[in-house]
């Protein structure tokens, strides 16, 4: 693990900037950590922990972390949430993480951020967003490294260098490298979607081939090259359509394909909305097709038109 950040660090030229770590002090972001902590000095190195407070024990990762630190003289920045004041979803625990981690980001200038999905979470996201319903751009999955925008417009770079490593392989380097590390109890709890892909569906796909996991991944590697491919192709056919009202001849004329991406690109990614879009096109028995609160499309002189209902 040492050497795989290492090549990460000196690749993206890294070494001797100020790192933050997003860290749960679970096995995963304990030991990313952990690896940072031999190859970056202290200085430049700095641990983010937010506590969401959902239960009681909560605290226990927190103290974890603070006592970690504190031995390895690297400074950590913590939120707590009193027990009980956020809601216990993901998605609001996903986005109160990130909106912790770049607001601190952008408050200190640090513009590079370590975050520790592995392999394993890129398989199980992958298979959370199909079961949910997602284009091929949702299945393009985690992306190793990501430049994301502050709503001050300051940029961070999102940066995943154990991607490529499963989850076996960092439990590893823990039961090598660290004392203890905090086992999350809702991290065995199928309510919650992923956990149920990773606990029961999952070890089935793995009884089928052994190499599941590392298929599913490979499939998003070869999503995001066509998906480079399609960027070109997509942006000649917006120009070619101009503004809107769009030609209705001209919209028509193109591959479904890149229909789909032109709308995907210009207006909505719901597959939903698409499949509606363009099953009307096709059939020719478009009226009129919701977009979002009091906005619709209309055909009107074999135009294309994105009306709003005052």
């Amino acid at each position: 693990m040492i050497d795989i950040v290492n090549d990460y660090l000196q690749h993206h030229k890294l070494l001797g900037k100020s790192l933050a770590v997003a860290c749960s002090g679970g096995v995963d972001s304990l030991s990313l950590l952990d690896v940072l902590s031999k190859l970056v000095s202290s200085e430049n190195l700095i641990c983010l922990h937010l506590n969401h407070g959902w239960r009681e024990d909560s605290n226990q990762a927190q103290e974890l972390l603070e006592n970690y630190c504190h031995k390895k003289n690297i400074p950590i920045i913590t939120k707590k949430f009193a027990l009980g004041e956020m809601a216990t979803n993901e998605n609001s625990a996903r986005q109160a993480r990130y909106d912790f981690f770049c607001q601190f980001c952008y408050q200190e200038s640090i513009s590079d951020l370590f975050l520790a999905h592995n392999l394993n979470d890129q398989a199980e996201t992958l298979l959370f967003r199909l079961f949910r319903g997602t284009n091929t751009l949702g299945l393009s999955g985690i992306l190793e490294q990501k430049k994301i925008f502050t709503n001050q417009n300051f940029a961070i770079t999102l940066h995943r260098p154990f991607l490529g490593s499963t989850r076996q392989e960092i439990s590893s380097y823990a039961n090598e490298h660290l004392q203890t590390v905090y086992e999350d109890p809702s991290n065995e709890d199928t309510r919650y979607h992923r956990n149920l892909i990773r606990l029961k569906i999952i070890p089935e796909a793995l009884n089928i081939n052994p190499q599941a996991e590392r298929n599913i991944t490979k499939l998003s590697e070869l999503i995001r090259e066509e998906q480079d491919f399609f960027i070109d192709q997509v942006n000649i056919a917006i120009e070619g359509l101009g503004d809107l009202p769009w030609s209705l001849e001209k919209f028509r004329l193109l591959p479904r394909t890149i229909k789909r991406k032109v709308l995907e690109k210009t207006f909505c990614t719901q597959i939903k909305f698409t499949d509606q879009f363009l099953d009307a096109i096709d059939s020719g028995a478009f009226h009129r097709i919701n977009f979002e609160k009091s906005k619709f499309f209309t055909i009107k002189q074999k135009l294309i038109h994105l009306e709003i209902q005052k």
